[in-house]
């Protein structure tokens, strides 16, 4: 794995050891695979393998390259930072924020290029996404518990219509600091949709208060 100390071993493809030698008696020095640190698949070579000056008069050998050596990505977790949003007509914010949450970044090593979401201008959730945030040497992904989400507001910013028969609907939902004190409306199956009372904190999250949890209790 990148960062990770290269195991680079060897072993007798053929002829016998004399008495108590093992390899590592009679050998110095290590392989190769060009001592390059990046992701990718190496040819593995002789490096300063060499027999020790005891055992040059003892033995010859022969380096036999039958196989390759493999660089994996390191993983990484990124979770997109909650209560992002804007006002429907707006610019996106840019770039969109996000913290490290599973692994890290070895020292010197950065990403570049930024997350993403699901297209869309009206007022809605919009699932955030790894758009091209990356580094060649890592594999990322995209988490969070909720997964916060993008919030556009509509004009006089309240919030979106919710639909908790819509599957991309995320409980608890999560509510922008600028959405604290205003309104929104909660559509159910079945039944027309209402108002909520004025949104509020709740163990630091921001989410619907009143009577959504008893309504929906699976969410």
């Amino acid at each position: 794995i990148y960062g990770d100390a290269d195991p680079l071993t060897y072993r007798l493809a053929g002829g016998t050891l004399l008495g108590s030698d093992t390899l590592s008696s009679i050998f110095t020095g290590n392989l190769s695979h060009g001592n390059n640190p990046n992701v990718s698949v190496y040819d593995i070579t002789i490096g300063t393998l060499t027999l020790s000056a005891y055992s040059q008069s003892r033995y010859s050998f022969t380096f036999s390259d039958t196989t390759s050596f493999t660089i994996a990505p390191r993983s990484l977790t990124v979770t997109p930072d909650s209560g992002q949003s804007k006002t429907s007509g707006e610019t996106d914010p840019s770039p969109f924020l996000y913290t490290i949450t599973g692994g890290s970044l070895l020292p010197g090593d950065s990403l570049s290029g930024a997350l993403s979401r699901v297209s869309g201008e009206n007022p809605g959730l919009y699932p955030f996404l790894l758009g091209t945030l990356g580094n060649p040497n890592y594999a990322l992904s995209l988490t969070g518990v909720p997964p916060a989400q993008f919030v556009i507001l509509a004009g006089n910013n309240t919030l979106p219509t919710i639909s908790f028969t819509d599957p991309n609907t995320i409980w608890p939902y999560i509510a922008p600091k600028s959405a604290i004190g205003h309104t929104a409306v909660i559509s159910y199956a079945g039944q027309p949709p209402e108002t909520t009372g004025a949104l509020e904190h709740s163990s630091s999250f921001e989410v619907f208060n009143g009577e959504v949890p008893e309504k929906n209790p699976g969410r």
